[in-house]
């Protein structure tokens, strides 16, 4: 077992170094000789063969990015207003490239962003010369200048000042070593127009994404079903990750270890995930101290107090965004001092991810965006946390009303039209949904909450309360789930 790990581990370290065709090797050659392994890195192997999918674009986008830009500066220039979502994105994208390399769809959407701004177009003028004129000075000085650098790169030194800087004493360097008189080529690495950054800033409209703080908070247990998935869906948007294991009191104990964790894979998942950027905390709690409405508050708690972030996303292992999603939470709290909670509609799969259910409990959306104020706390609630006796959400609370639209082409099929949480709390295996179940009974619920035992009860006997409805779905999953 040991030797598996290591070697688990020597991939992961793959991963984390940009090496993923040798990851992906190494992962299949463990899961070959060891076909237990193969839940157990499924997350892996996952998240590795998009990275792959998502490189190979990046190596055939960069002829693609030059007509793309070839054709702007074709155009007139363009009169239309930068919205205030669009820069948002384009902000986003700067501060995200960590490499020369960025591909096609986000190289698209910072041209689109440079075409949008008028005081840019002398930028998008200047990246593109820039980049021909390299490859002509190449040509006449007969080496290249343009050590690894694409399009990609060339978008960030537009907007990157201190990447500009570095590159041109790469430059620099390489001129000097061939002991050639390049004052031309000088001369334009020299020549660079305010940037979108810049003028913003002058103008005291720049809004700072870099400030921005993103925080998971997760509670889980016997979730290797859907913690890798996971896990792999949501990591790349969070700036950390709080995982919180334990068991509430009353809950099965023949499912739980004596200590009050997983007895399943949840563990392993974890611990070998690829973390290259190190965001995920892993706390294995155990059994709560408290029972009742309050067990679960104790182990939000556990995440909540540790959470660094300005913004706290709530986001069980059972429960899948969008990023596009994601992201629109997060800019409603931006945005708006008056919101200090976002609400999206959840869409509840019935037992696969082909039919979902309404009605009743089915009805009710948790509040899962947060503004991180100091000293916010799970007390009366495990899904409102609260802050001097009231409740955060009361503070000032958006939510999203649930548009079920009927899909024309597929008869008696249905979507939701807007941002959405997709739920998988009732796409479970039996046994889990069976636990889940007692644990909710054993918690008095059948008294306190007939509706929702009743309805959690049709589960198993497909006896459905009056008021609730099942329907197709035709909409979207979120894409580590298919």
């Amino acid at each position: 077992m040991s030797a598996n790990v290591n070697a688990i581990k020597k991939a992961n370290d793959e991963f984390k170094n940009g090496n993923f065709i040798s990851a992906l090797k190494l992962y299949k050659e463990i899961e070959l000789k060891n076909p237990e392994f193969k839940d157990i890195l499924k997350a892996n192997i996952l998240i590795t063969e998009r990275k792959i999918e998502a490189s190979v674009d990046v190596i055939n986008s960069d002829e693609k990015i030059l007509k793309l830009m070839k054709g702007m500066l074709e155009r007139r220039p363009s009169n239309k207003i930068l919205s205030n979502e669009l820069l948002r994105k384009y902000i986003e994208l700067v501060d995200d490239v960590k490499s020369d390399r960025i591909s096609l769809k986000s190289a698209k959407l910072a041209l689109e962003c440079l075409e949008y701004s008028p005081f840019q177009v002398s930028l998008l003028c200047a990246v593109y010369n820039i980049f021909k004129s390299l490859d002509l000075l190449s040509l006449i000085y007969g080496f290249q200048l343009k050590p690894s650098l694409t399009i990609g790169g060339l978008i960030k030194l537009a907007v990157d000042n201190d990447y500009w800087s570095a590159y041109k004493n790469i430059i620099s360097k390489e001129i000097a070593s061939k002991s050639l008189d390049c004052k031309h080529a000088f001369e334009l690495i020299n020549r660079r127009p305010p940037t979108l950054k810049e003028n913003l800033r002058l103008n005291n409209k720049f809004f700072d994404s870099s400030a921005i703080k993103i925080s998971f908070g997760s509670i889980l247990l016997n979730e290797q079903k859907f913690i890798g998935a996971n896990l792999c869906q949501h990591y790349d948007f969070c700036d950390e990750w709080i995982l919180v294991e334990g068991a509430c009191k009353e809950y099965p104990e023949r499912k739980v270890t004596v200590d009050g964790l997983s007895l399943d894979k949840t563990k392993l998942i974890i611990d070998l995930f690829p973390d290259p950027k190190s965001k995920i905390t892993y706390i294995q709690y155990g059994w709560t101290n408290v029972d009742g409405e309050h067990a679960k508050s104790e182990l939000r708690n556990e995440y909540i107090s540790r959470a660094k972030g300005q913004y706290l996303v709530v986001v069980d292992a059972d429960e899948f965004y969008e990023v596009d999603d994601l992201k629109t939470g997060i800019s409603d709290l931006e945005l708006d001092f008056n919101k200090f909670a976002i609400v999206f509609p959840q869409v509840h799969f019935w037992k696969d991810m082909k039919s979902f259910i309404t009605g009743e409990y089915y009805d009710i959306s948790h509040t899962r965006f947060y503004k991180n104020l100091p000293g916010m706390k799970y007390i009366r609630n495990h899904n409102f946390p609260e802050l001097n006796g009231k409740f955060v959400h009361e503070m000032g609370q958006f939510k999203y009303p649930r548009k079920i639209i009927e899909d024309k082409n597929i008869k008696e099929s249905y979507y939701f039209d807007g941002p959405k949480c997709y739920h998988m709390g009732f796409a479970k295996d039996f046994e889990d949904m069976r636990d889940k179940t007692d644990y909710y009974l054993a918690r008095g619920e059948a008294t306190t909450r007939i509706s929702t035992t009743s309805s959690r009860a049709a589960w198993f006997d497909g006896d459905l309360p009056d008021k609730c409805r099942l329907r197709s779905w035709a909409g979207k999953t979120p894409s580590f789930l298919k």
